[in-house]
């Protein structure tokens, strides 16, 4: 019995141990768990070498120096120069065929040449072969510019036939069988027009910029009315390209022209046509525009009214930080010469700010200070003891500096040390998502880590 009775007393201390250190597992567990999941969570970034670019893009509407012209008679035309051929003033556009009896003549020279009818269709299939080849669902105004193609290869025929057979017909019909009608001006001639020839900036709308206005072409073999479009001159080689904004792109294309820039780098998304032209922000009825403007190319675009742009803000190479690492510091840019060394270090990282006592009394303490951006003789300090209108003090002469003027520095959290360290960065490029800064006036180097969203942070926080 005595012996049972030991047994049980030992089964039960047994069982008891075993529960207590199984429960305090339990507690250590759950409390690491706790303490994890209050714990901020820091995603690190590798700071790399890099390019970046930022660009918008967007679909903009040409102005242009141009206007109609329009018969002052009825009968058939005759168009006498090509699609986009340049005319001088006084020179010959097109003839006006009042009887009808030219067009009749051209359409028995058509049938009695079939030589030349193969060569015209040869013409034609070629183009529609062209368009099969390099058709894009997402290019489909080619259907329309190909069209157009089409037509004007039927009706320039008409008159290539015409200006090649000119003297047998006035031989035959007489001087008088038609009129040569001559240009008032120089410039451009275009056989299409789309009604918006006198659109400038202040006439835009939103209609307009939409992209529903089409050019239409006005040549046809059918007799043409006193006042009826017959084609477009444009008589400058200047133009432009009014581009709509985001409030957001029209921030950022604005802050390039307040900070000196006048050109832009552009890519003309239709032939992939690259150049770089003058600049200029607007606004009207509170939307932003983007003002484009062009010297030369008028005639490469003559017959289009709007084009898909890619401006080019900016462009970089350096060492590549995510825009979310990036952390604002309030800065004071003062002599070099006022900074000093520390009671314990032999680094000038100090400067001996001025203060008051209790009693009023002007004092002088060390304030230790984040140094950078050193260059011609005046440094960038920061510290959270300075403030606007304090005054250091440079003791060999008793010389004072005011702090005045707080610029905003940049910088970010390096955690390569297990805490967080402030570096700060020279920015050289930027777009919403990401920086480009130098890696010569820059804190940080190749392969740092960095926190990657800042305000997860504090300064000094310890990481692990």
């Amino acid at each position: 019995m005595a012996e049972d009775k030991k047994n049980k007393i030992n089964w039960k201390m047994y069982v008891n141990i075993g529960t207590v250190v199984f429960l305090l597992i339990i507690i250590y567990l759950a409390g690491n768990l706790i303490r994890y999941m209050g714990r901020k969570h820091l995603a690190v970034y590798e700071v790399s070498n890099s390019e970046i670019s930022d660009t918008i893009s967007g679909t903009g509407v040409i102005l242009r120096t141009e206007k109609i012209c329009s018969t002052t008679d009825e009968g058939y035309i005759h168009n006498y120069l090509p699609d986009g051929a340049r005319v001088r003033k006084g020179g010959i556009v097109y003839t006006l065929d009042k009887t009808g009896k030219i067009q009749e003549e051209i359409n028995q020279i058509i049938e009695n040449n079939q030589e030349a009818v193969h060569l015209e269709t040869t013409s034609i299939l070629e183009d529609l072969r062209v368009f099969s080849d390099s058709f894009n669902e997402s290019d489909f105004y080619m259907v329309g510019e190909t069209g157009n193609q089409l037509q004007h290869d039927l009706l320039s025929y008409t008159g290539t036939l015409l200006s090649e057979n000119k003297k047998e017909l006035e031989k035959k019909y007489g001087k008088d069988c038609y009129i040569e009608v001559r240009s008032q001006e120089s410039g451009l001639v275009s056989y299409s027009s789309d009604g918006l020839e006198d659109l400038t900036e202040d006439t835009l709308t939103k209609k307009v910029m939409s992209g529903k206005m089409h050019m239409q072409d006005l040549r046809t073999n059918d007799k043409a009315g006193t006042g009826t479009t017959v084609y477009r001159l444009t008589t400058s080689q200047l133009w432009k390209i009014i581009l709509p904004l985001t409030k957001d792109e029209f921030a950022r294309i604005k802050n390039l022209e307040e900070n000196g820039r006048s050109q832009v780098s552009i890519t003309i998304e239709k032939d992939d046509f690259q150049t770089t032209v003058p600049f200029e922000c607007i606004e009207k009825n509170g939307q932003g525009y983007l003002k484009l403007s062009f010297r030369n190319y008028v005639q490469r675009y003559l017959n289009q009214r709007y084009l898909s742009v890619k401006v080019l803000l900016a462009q970089g190479s350096g060492l590549k930080i995510p825009a979310s690492s990036l952390v604002e510091r309030g800065a004071f840019r003062v002599p070099e010469a006022f900074l000093t060394k520390g009671s314990n270090t032999e680094t000038k990282n100090h400067v001996n700010l001025i203060y008051k006592d209790k009693k009023g009394k002007e004092k002088v303490k060390q304030v230790t200070v984040k140094v950078f951006d050193a260059r011609d003789g005046m440094v960038s300090i920061y510290s959270g003891e300075l403030g606007q209108g304090d005054r250091i003090e440079r003791l060999e002469d008793a010389t004072t500096y005011s702090l005045d003027k707080m610029s905003v520095s940049y910088g970010v959290y390096t955690v390569n040390s297990g805490y967080a360290v402030f570096c700060h960065v020279d920015i050289t490029e930027r777009n919403e998502d990401y920086c480009i800064v130098s890696p010569d006036t820059s804190e940080i180097k190749l392969y740092d880590r960095i926190v990657l969203n800042s305000n997860t942070i504090s300064e000094s926080e310890t990481i692990y």
